[in-house]
């Protein structure tokens, strides 16, 4: 049945290759050779359907694309949440990595770190000399010294692409920031005896992840970060010591506190996001 059902069908089968190679031999053209469709419509240069002159052009991370501007300056608003004005300088070492650092002034208590420290308290080393910690420390309103912000990171770039003559690009960045905050304690309602001055040092270790995007420009460009991140913040801060002195007027014990000359540290989780613009520069 198998060898009947063979011979019966071989002829079909050459006729159809034949009919094959004649449908090939008419419509094959030359490279740049349009037929009568092809002059009939043509897609505007600006369509995504003409890969000559479409406006989206996107690359890989092997892209051709290089880096015009190698050096930027970017102002954070966000930070002036943390009470913190900072300029941000990068320098591109070349189209993948970048390098950067901020200097900065702490005019105020830093009001993130506020919520942070009560929300997730001790988060790693619980073991605080003391219930006299950052938590309570920041909540003074007696900001007492403006103080230096300093931060340095470096930054992976990839995925870089034009659309509509603005130049993007992803990137990783990690870093560090370091600034410090300077209170004057309540001595009264906190039961402190002695000097009651306290600095918290933050230093604060990151990851974060962004957006890059550069304006078209010949010297000077506009350009601006949009960026999420997370990492652990150590905070170093003064030790005060509790001590019990009985009050035979009330009959009760009161607890007071006396700053030692001790430093300890703290490490809590934090969250980074941001919108930061500038300019860049040959």
């Amino acid at each position: 049945m198998i060898r009947i059902f063979n011979i019966t069908l071989l002829p079909f089968l050459a006729l159809l290759c034949c009919l094959q190679l004649v449908a090939l031999s008419g419509t094959a053209q030359t490279p740049g050779s349009p037929n009568d469709l092809d002059k009939n419509y043509v897609p505007d240069k600006n369509s995504i359907f003409n890969s000559a002159g479409g406006k989206y052009k996107n690359t890989s991370t092997y892209s051709p694309l290089v880096v015009n501007f190698h050096n930027i300056v970017v102002f954070n608003p966000v930070l002036l949440i943390q009470n913190i004005a900072a300029l941000q300088f990068e320098h591109r070492l070349s189209n993948w990595i970048g390098v950067q650092g901020g200097l900065g002034l702490v005019f105020g208590p830093d009001r993130f770190n506020m919520a942070n420290y009560s929300i997730t308290g001790n988060f790693i080393n619980g073991n605080s000399p003391t219930d006299l910690g950052p938590d309570k420390m920041i909540t003074s309103n007696n900001f007492t010294g403006k103080s230096f912000y300093f931060s340095l990171a470096a930054r992976f770039y990839f995925i870089r692409h034009y659309y509509d003559d603005l130049y993007k690009t992803r990137y990783l960045e990690t870093g560090v920031r370091s600034y410090s905050n300077s209170f004057r304690l309540d001595a009264v309602a906190m039961s402190i005896t002695g000097n009651s001055d306290v600095t918290l040092k933050n230093s604060v270790y990151y990851l974060a992840w962004g957006r890059y995007m550069e304006t078209p420009g010949k010297r000077v460009v506009t350009v601006h970060h949009l960026f999420i991140g997370a990492g652990l913040m150590n905070t170093s801060y003064d030790v005060f010591m509790p001590s019990s002195v009985y009050n035979p007027a009330s009959g009760y014990a009161i607890t007071t506190y006396t700053k030692n000359g001790n430093r300890a540290n703290q490490l809590y989780p934090t969250v980074l996001f941001g919108y930061e613009f500038g300019i860049a520069f040959k």
